[in-house]
């Protein structure tokens, strides 16, 4: 496993970052009723164009601390294997009004923030100062920043490790190159670790040569995906999601040959995606410690969650009949609700939801290909453009809106004054919005009551199993391109 830049992308449920492909100008509709204003801050950068949060679980604590990254104006030395802008991209913690820098190895080196817990420990990774010799890029170790201190996690042996996860408990998940070779790719094999005071534990496989850790809870159990043992007739390894517990991993699958995942909650819970037998139908399951339950979709072939509440409901995105549409879905007692669009819209993805039922995602205008997006906020059955929702004063759009926490804060990404939305990768930054109680926003006379799964009568349907398709390829080619991974096949 290989590295040319940072900012590891979970190659999991997750799916985070990849969706901000989104975003061209667009007319804001006129606002909604019942729903309060929110206060943007716009979080900056540290000198450069861009900074973003990774759209994670773990990225927004419930006293509202924000963690992320963004650019510097330092020139990246592994140009042109770099971002886009190719300026040292280095993490961040936000808190109370302040934008923390997290330095790693070297003030001059990259950094990343995946995620923080209640009492403000970050994890994510840095640049070391080494270079692979294979691939010519640096190599990363798994971090952790506490109240401004620098730890370097280590590896497994390997040269290269990152960290995607803590708990309150300080327990880090994530994954490491180790010293065992893998003959079929000719790499080291890489492995998911939990590390607990000063101790890196190999969290071991389903039997293949690759794992990767995505979760963990406060029980102190992990959650991720692994290469199984290969079929004695094909010699091919299927990917199965997993739960780890105890020194156990549980395989996760509905039957195909293809899963993964998995994000977890406190309650022991854990959501996933997984092919059918056949391999032709995707969708997301729950396991309740027992068993794996499939959730299902909205008629369709095709469901992804993306959120895990601490009352098992969960948020994600489905196909519906035919494949047609895609909706943004609310799955409550097993039970899937279309979320519908903002209205005039024709898709949506939900991002995250709270234990409120607060959902945050995108809306998108026909043709639905991600060229415009609509941030929302869905309540008590109602989708809201939550451009609505903010002061026209604060110069800002927000185009996607990934994590909501028990306050009803949102982060997310978005564009400042003067800059497209359709440049949100290379000159968005990452906002926070704070609700105001003060009072709700009146409703116009024009407008009327979302139906749920409601979308314009006008449009035309669209194959929405193929968008969904090429936004998760698109996903996995940024991850292969940030991560370059070589030897495993993320398909």
């Amino acid at each position: 496993m290989h590295f040319r830049t940072l900012r590891p992308l979970v190659l999991s449920a997750l799916l985070t970052a990849a969706l901000a492909i989104v975003a061209s100008a667009q007319q804001t509709p006129a606002p909604r009723s019942g729903h309060v204003r929110y206060r943007l801050v716009d979080l900056g950068t540290f000198g450069g164009l861009f900074s973003k949060t990774p759209g994670a679980q773990r990225t927004l604590t419930k006293s509202g601390a924000v963690v992320g990254f963004a650019e510097t104006d330092i020139p990246d030395s592994f140009a042109p294997n770099c971002s886009p802008n190719c300026l040292v991209q280095q993490g961040f913690v936000w808190r109370r009004g302040k934008l923390t820098r997290l330095v790693g190895f070297f003030p001059n080196m990259e950094s990343g923030a995946q995620a923080v817990n209640e009492d403000g420990v970050v994890v994510g990774e840095s640049q070391n100062g080494l270079v692979d010799p294979a691939s010519g890029g640096p190599t990363i170790h798994g971090a952790l920043w506490r109240r401004g201190d620098f730890l370097d996690l280590g590896t497994l042996g390997g040269r290269s490790s990152g960290a995607l996860s803590t708990n309150n408990r300080n327990q880090v998940v994530g994954w490491s190159e180790t010293a065992i070779p893998d003959p079929a790719s000719g790499f080291a094999q890489v492995h998911a670790f939990l590390w607990q005071r000063g101790l890196m534990r190999d969290l071991g496989t389903l039997g293949g040569p690759f794992s990767f850790g995505t979760d963990v809870n406060d029980r102190g159990q992990a959650a991720g995906f692994s290469l199984t043992a290969p079929d004695p007739q094909s010699g091919q390894s299927a990917q199965h999601a997993f739960v780890w517990e105890n020194g156990r991993l549980a395989d996760l699958s509905l039957g195909g040959s293809f899963a993964e995942g998995a994000t977890l909650n406190n309650r022991g819970q854990a959501v996933g995606h997984s092919t059918l037998p056949g391999d032709v139908e995707d969708h997301t399951f729950l396991w309740d410690g027992k068993q794996t339950v499939d959730l299902g979709t909205l008629g369709g072939t095709f469901s992804l969650p993306t959120g895990l509440s601490e009352r098992g409901h969960v948020s994600g995105v489905a196909t519906t009949t035919n494949d047609e549409l895609l909706h943004a879905v609310l799955w409550r007692s097993r039970k899937a609700l279309d979320l519908g669009t903002v209205p005039g819209d024709g898709c949506s993805w939900a991002w995250d939801l709270n234990s409120r039922d607060q959902v945050v995602g995108i809306s998108l205008p026909f043709p639905c290909d991600f060229s415009i997006a609509h941030a929302f906020l869905w309540e008590n059955g109602e989708m809201v453009d939550l451009n609505t929702l903010i002061s026209p004063a604060s110069d800002f759009t927000v185009v996607y809106a990934t994590g909501i926490n028990e306050a009803g804060e949102i982060v997310g990404n978005g564009v400042p004054a003067g800059v497209s939305p359709a440049d949100i990768e290379t000159l968005g930054h990452a906002y926070v919005l704070i609700p105001i109680h003060d009072g709700a926003i009146d409703t116009p006379a024009s407008a009327a009551p979302l139906i749920p799964g409601e979308v314009a009568a006008t449009a035309a349907p669209t194959d929405a199993r193929k968008i969904a398709d090429e936004v998760v390829a698109k996903i996995r080619a940024a991850g292969r391109r940030k991560y370059q991974v070589l030897g495993v096949t993320f398909e």
